[in-house]
């Protein structure tokens, strides 16, 4: 136990550890190689537009609502099988959207950028005093490949298709901890999302850190800690 009283870092990964965007750009210029288009600002406009139609149809970003909870993966596929279908009618073009969303997920899974650049040496230097932990809201087969980088440091990863419940309900995190058998105090939940990371976190008991490297305006109560930079760590723990 260290002097702070967390034995526990978990650390969200997309957009945390990961940045989500490249691997999204990544999939979006593989997906138009797939269909034989150029990637041109058009065809971005057209993806981006269709995506979003989709994304809110589906309604991924109320993770709050019951009913997303209980049925978020199932949304989740059903969001990228209408993105490419809405995609494909814009084109003109007829193709397996089911083929589409594969190649979509093997290049999410392929792309592993770092947020930051120091970020592997701050997990690094953090599990010689921490046991550290990846949580995340994704898919097993994309996620699993995308955090290879961090094995040698992390003793377990927790993603919501394999548990079965998301981030941030309380069944997410109580597995969590009676997988870890520990008491809440122990652990420290890092991560991007007010919702989805503190609020869930805060509510099993857990210590939550924002990482906020855009500088939101957050409220000064709703988290213990604040950081704009994963460096910045090192100096709260």
């Amino acid at each position: 136990m260290n002097k702070n009283g967390y034995r526990h870092l978990i650390f969200d990964i997309d957009d945390t550890l990961l940045d989500f965007g490249s691997a999204f750009f990544l999939a979006r210029e593989n997906v138009a190689t797939f269909l034989g288009v150029e990637c041109s600002e058009e065809y971005k406009a057209l993806d981006e537009k269709t995506g979003w139609k989709a994304w809110n149809e589906m309604r991924l970003d109320s993770t709050e609502e019951e009913d997303v909870q209980k049925h978020y993966h199932e949304y989740y596929y059903e969001y990228l099988r209408r993105h490419f279908k809405y995609l494909l009618e814009e084109l003109g073009m007829k193709e397996d959207e089911e083929a589409l969303v594969d190649c979509y997920l093997e290049a999410i899974a392929s792309s592993a950028s770092l947020k930051e650049a120091g970020t592997l040496d701050v997990i690094r230097k953090l599990s010689e005093n921490y046991v550290i932990e990846l949580a995340s809201n994704g898919i097993v087969k994309t996620q699993m490949k995308r955090i290879k980088i961090f094995e040698p440091f992390v003793r377990k990863t927790y993603i919501s298709e394999d548990i079965g419940a998301i981030k941030p309900t309380e069944d997410f995190f109580k597995y969590i901890l009676r997988d870890l058998q520990c008491n809440p105090g122990e652990c420290l939940m890092i991560g991007d999302s007010i919702m989805n990371d503190v609020i869930g976190a805060k509510k099993a008991g857990m210590a939550t850190c924002y990482y906020n490297p855009r500088n939101k305006e957050v409220r000064s109560d709703c988290c213990d800690y604040v950081i704009d930079c994963i460096q910045k760590l090192l100096q709260i723990l």
